[in-house]
């Protein structure tokens, strides 16, 4: 699976238009299955985006290549799915999304932020932003995740008007917040 979609198969993206809707949770479960452990363990460390393929993922002085262009490949997925099967629905009145994404979703975005390489960032943070801005059931849970990348971009060096101008265009998220979730500290 990594290997077929760090290739950049254009078939992926005609696969996931040929699944009908009744096969989305059973392909998000699969891949959920596939790299739910390592989604749910220390994020990798890597940035693919001056190493290529070759890249090394060094954490505690060893290298860790597979986890990191794992994740990246996963970000890749969910990426191509959200162009290919969400993007068309975006204006749908309350689309379910499959609950097997949302946990996949979900736990990439719970490492966001720690994540080095920008490209896989970048993939999470568009598909997040999708989410967060469509019309699907439960994507309030996604707009945490959004808002905080796109302020710490801003904030940073890096930052630009790009990632200010998709600030202000989902500023409306901030309102929707849930100010009294048991994530808030007090």
């Amino acid at each position: 699976l990594v290997k077929y979609v760090l290739e950049g198969h254009d078939d992926l993206q005609q696969f996931i238009r040929s699944l009908s809707e009744k096969h989305h949770e059973a392909f998000w479960n699969i891949v959920f299955g596939l790299v739910g452990p390592l989604l749910n363990g220390p994020v990798p460390i890597v940035d693919t985006s001056g190493l290529g393929a070759q890249g090394a993922v060094v954490e505690n002085a060893q290298i860790h290549r597979a986890p990191a262009l794992a994740l990246h490949a996963v970000a890749s997925l969910l990426a191509v799915y959200a162009d290919v099967a969400l993007l068309p629905s975006v204006d749908v009145e309350s689309h379910p999304l499959p609950p097997s994404f949302c946990e996949t979703l979900a736990s990439v975005q719970e490492m966001l932020l720690t994540i080095v390489d920008t490209g896989t960032q970048t993939l999470v943070a568009h598909v997040l932003e999708v989410v967060a801005s469509g019309k699907f059931d439960g994507r309030e849970d996604f707009f945490g995740g959004i808002l905080m990348f796109l302020i710490c971009n801003c904030l940073s060096s890096k930052g630009g008007g790009n990632d200010m101008a998709r600030l202000y265009r989902l500023r409306h998220l901030f309102s929707e917040l849930d100010w009294e979730h048991e994530s808030i500290e007090p």
